[in-house]
Protein backbone atom coordinates (compact mmCIF):
# COMPACT_ATOMS: atom_id res chain seq x y z
CA UNK A 1 0.00 0.00 0.00
CA UNK A 2 1.21 3.37 -1.27
CA UNK A 3 1.70 6.24 2.09
CA UNK A 4 0.50 9.68 0.54
CA UNK A 5 2.91 12.20 1.48
CA UNK A 6 1.27 15.47 3.46
CA UNK A 7 2.20 18.30 1.50
CA UNK A 8 4.12 20.85 3.73
CA UNK A 9 3.24 23.73 4.51
CA UNK A 10 5.03 26.93 4.93
CA UNK A 11 3.94 29.25 7.91
CA UNK A 12 5.52 32.58 8.34
CA UNK A 13 6.44 34.27 11.59
CA UNK A 14 4.07 37.15 12.83
CA UNK A 15 3.68 38.75 15.93
CA UNK A 16 0.90 37.49 17.82
CA UNK A 17 -2.04 39.79 18.87
CA UNK A 18 -5.07 39.77 21.13
CA UNK A 19 -7.91 41.11 18.87
CA UNK A 20 -8.70 43.83 21.87
CA UNK A 21 -5.31 44.86 21.36
CA UNK A 22 -5.13 45.70 17.73
CA UNK A 23 -5.97 49.23 17.52
CA UNK A 24 -3.31 50.27 19.67
CA UNK A 25 -0.70 47.79 17.69
CA UNK A 26 -1.99 49.53 14.27
CA UNK A 27 -1.72 53.14 16.01
CA UNK A 28 2.37 51.90 17.66
CA UNK A 29 3.13 50.89 14.48
CA UNK A 30 1.56 54.69 12.92
CA UNK A 31 3.44 56.30 15.30
CA UNK A 32 6.98 54.85 14.35
CA UNK A 33 6.11 54.83 10.44
CA UNK A 34 5.12 58.62 10.49
CA UNK A 35 8.64 60.06 12.19
CA UNK A 36 10.09 57.33 9.51
CA UNK A 37 8.42 58.43 6.76
CA UNK A 38 5.82 61.16 7.54
CA UNK A 39 2.15 60.89 6.85
CA UNK A 40 2.19 61.28 2.90
CA UNK A 41 3.59 57.29 2.63
CA UNK A 42 1.76 56.43 5.86
CA UNK A 43 -1.46 54.07 4.50
CA UNK A 44 -3.44 51.79 6.57
CA UNK A 45 -2.27 48.75 4.19
CA UNK A 46 1.12 49.66 4.80
CA UNK A 47 0.85 49.79 8.51
CA UNK A 48 -1.28 46.57 8.50
CA UNK A 49 2.17 45.11 6.82
CA UNK A 50 4.31 46.25 8.97
CA UNK A 51 2.60 44.52 11.60
CA UNK A 52 1.60 41.39 9.24
CA UNK A 53 -2.41 41.52 9.36
CA UNK A 54 -4.63 41.83 6.87
CA UNK A 55 -5.60 45.51 5.46
CA UNK A 56 -9.56 44.14 6.81
CA UNK A 57 -8.32 43.47 9.98
CA UNK A 58 -7.30 47.06 10.04
CA UNK A 59 -10.38 48.74 8.40
CA UNK A 60 -12.52 47.05 11.26
CA UNK A 61 -10.82 49.51 13.83
CA UNK A 62 -10.00 52.42 11.44
CA UNK A 63 -12.13 53.00 8.50
CA UNK A 64 -10.42 55.14 6.60
CA UNK A 65 -6.67 56.51 6.34
CA UNK A 66 -7.75 60.00 7.78
CA UNK A 67 -9.40 57.81 10.83
CA UNK A 68 -5.89 56.55 11.79
CA UNK A 69 -3.95 60.18 10.96
CA UNK A 70 -6.84 61.67 13.41
CA UNK A 71 -6.32 59.07 15.96
CA UNK A 72 -2.57 59.22 16.15
CA UNK A 73 -3.27 63.51 16.40
CA UNK A 74 -5.66 63.20 18.94
CA UNK A 75 -2.80 60.77 20.74
CA UNK A 76 -0.58 63.80 20.36
CA UNK A 77 -2.65 66.02 21.98
CA UNK A 78 -3.04 63.95 25.17
CA UNK A 79 0.76 63.22 25.39
CA UNK A 80 1.10 66.70 24.91
CA UNK A 81 -1.13 67.56 28.06
CA UNK A 82 0.17 65.07 30.23
CA UNK A 83 3.81 66.39 29.69
CA UNK A 84 3.00 70.27 30.19
CA UNK A 85 0.41 68.85 33.34
CA UNK A 86 3.06 66.81 35.08
CA UNK A 87 5.87 69.39 34.58
CA UNK A 88 3.84 72.05 35.98
CA UNK A 89 3.00 69.86 38.69
CA UNK A 90 6.70 69.76 40.44
CA UNK A 91 7.34 73.83 39.20
CA UNK A 92 8.93 75.82 41.87
CA UNK A 93 6.42 79.36 42.83
CA UNK A 94 7.11 81.70 39.92
CA UNK A 95 8.51 79.28 37.40
CA UNK A 96 5.29 77.41 36.46
CA UNK A 97 4.70 79.21 32.97
CA UNK A 98 8.36 78.52 32.03
CA UNK A 99 8.30 74.78 32.78
CA UNK A 100 4.93 74.74 31.04
CA UNK A 101 6.87 76.24 27.75
CA UNK A 102 9.70 74.38 28.42
CA UNK A 103 7.71 70.85 28.68
CA UNK A 104 5.77 71.83 25.90
CA UNK A 105 8.96 72.16 23.35
CA UNK A 106 10.43 69.16 24.19
CA UNK A 107 7.74 67.69 23.50
CA UNK A 108 7.28 69.32 19.90
CA UNK A 109 10.99 68.10 19.14
CA UNK A 110 10.99 65.25 20.39
CA UNK A 111 7.79 63.78 18.21
CA UNK A 112 8.40 66.36 15.50
CA UNK A 113 6.37 64.69 12.25
CA UNK A 114 3.51 63.71 15.22
CA UNK A 115 3.57 67.55 16.34
CA UNK A 116 3.50 68.34 12.77
CA UNK A 117 0.57 66.08 12.10
CA UNK A 118 -1.25 67.55 15.00
CA UNK A 119 -1.32 70.91 13.77
CA UNK A 120 -1.08 70.12 9.88
CA UNK A 121 -3.86 71.10 7.13
CA UNK A 122 -5.50 67.12 7.49
CA UNK A 123 -7.72 68.28 9.73
CA UNK A 124 -8.87 71.46 9.27
CA UNK A 125 -12.73 71.83 9.51
CA UNK A 126 -12.72 68.00 10.24
CA UNK A 127 -13.68 66.88 13.66
CA UNK A 128 -14.76 63.78 12.38
CA UNK A 129 -11.69 61.25 14.25
CA UNK A 130 -12.75 60.16 17.47
CA UNK A 131 -11.45 62.32 20.54
CA UNK A 132 -9.68 64.12 18.56
CA UNK A 133 -11.78 68.01 19.33
CA UNK A 134 -11.83 67.08 22.99
CA UNK A 135 -7.82 66.29 23.05
CA UNK A 136 -7.32 69.38 21.26
CA UNK A 137 -9.44 71.55 23.38
CA UNK A 138 -8.28 69.46 26.50
CA UNK A 139 -4.66 71.27 25.87
CA UNK A 140 -5.34 74.46 25.75
CA UNK A 141 -7.30 74.51 28.86
CA UNK A 142 -4.70 73.21 30.33
CA UNK A 143 -2.67 75.81 28.65
CA UNK A 144 -5.00 78.36 30.10
CA UNK A 145 -5.30 77.03 33.50
CA UNK A 146 -1.49 77.10 33.86
CA UNK A 147 -1.07 80.87 32.35
CA UNK A 148 -3.98 81.85 34.63
CA UNK A 149 -2.49 80.60 38.11
CA UNK A 150 1.39 82.13 36.96
CA UNK A 151 -0.06 85.50 36.67
CA UNK A 152 -3.17 85.64 38.81
CA UNK A 153 -5.95 85.70 36.89
CA UNK A 154 -9.44 84.14 36.80
CA UNK A 155 -8.89 81.04 34.62
CA UNK A 156 -12.24 81.78 32.40
CA UNK A 157 -11.52 85.94 32.40
CA UNK A 158 -10.85 87.43 28.91
CA UNK A 159 -7.30 88.59 30.01
CA UNK A 160 -6.11 84.31 30.82
CA UNK A 161 -8.17 83.49 26.95
CA UNK A 162 -6.03 86.25 25.57
CA UNK A 163 -2.59 85.23 27.86
CA UNK A 164 -2.96 81.53 26.92
CA UNK A 165 -3.30 82.65 23.15
CA UNK A 166 -0.20 84.80 23.35
CA UNK A 167 1.41 81.39 25.53
CA UNK A 168 0.36 79.55 22.80
CA UNK A 169 1.21 81.00 19.73
CA UNK A 170 4.44 81.37 21.50
CA UNK A 171 5.25 77.99 21.89
CA UNK A 172 3.89 76.58 18.61
CA UNK A 173 6.28 79.60 16.86
CA UNK A 174 9.13 78.34 19.02
CA UNK A 175 8.50 74.92 18.35
CA UNK A 176 7.55 74.89 14.30
CA UNK A 177 10.68 77.49 13.58
CA UNK A 178 13.01 74.85 15.51
CA UNK A 179 11.34 71.46 13.60
CA UNK A 180 11.85 72.64 10.17
CA UNK A 181 15.16 74.25 10.91
CA UNK A 182 14.28 77.78 10.53
CA UNK A 183 15.65 79.41 13.86
CA UNK A 184 19.25 80.08 13.96
CA UNK A 185 20.36 78.89 17.26
CA UNK A 186 23.55 79.90 18.74
CA UNK A 187 25.92 76.31 19.44
CA UNK A 188 25.53 75.15 22.54
CA UNK A 189 21.77 76.76 23.49
CA UNK A 190 20.36 74.53 25.90
CA UNK A 191 16.34 74.51 25.37
CA UNK A 192 15.81 76.17 28.83
CA UNK A 193 17.94 79.00 27.69
CA UNK A 194 16.06 79.02 24.26
CA UNK A 195 12.77 79.06 26.14
CA UNK A 196 14.13 81.53 28.67
CA UNK A 197 14.85 83.95 25.51
CA UNK A 198 12.13 83.61 24.04
CA UNK A 199 9.58 84.00 27.71
CA UNK A 200 12.27 87.10 27.99
CA UNK A 201 11.43 88.52 24.74
CA UNK A 202 7.38 88.47 24.97
CA UNK A 203 7.51 90.35 27.98
CA UNK A 204 9.89 92.78 26.57
CA UNK A 205 7.55 92.78 23.50
CA UNK A 206 4.30 93.12 25.41
CA UNK A 207 5.99 95.72 28.15
CA UNK A 208 6.64 98.00 25.82
CA UNK A 209 3.31 97.73 23.08
CA UNK A 210 1.38 99.60 25.55
CA UNK A 211 -1.24 97.02 24.86
CA UNK A 212 -3.71 96.14 27.60
CA UNK A 213 -5.82 92.91 27.53
CA UNK A 214 -9.86 92.19 28.60
CA UNK A 215 -10.39 92.03 32.22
Amino acid sequence: MKTVAKAKTRTVDRPTYHVGHLDTLLLDAARAMLEEVGPAKLSLRAVSARIGVSPAAAYHHFDSRASLLGHLAAQGFRELAVAVEERAATAAPGSLLREAALAYFRFACRNPCLYQLMFGPEFIGDESAVGLADARTRSFTLVQAVIAKDSGLEPGSGGARSAALAGWVLGHGLASLTIQGRLERPEGLTDDQLVDRALQGFAILFGSSGVSGPA
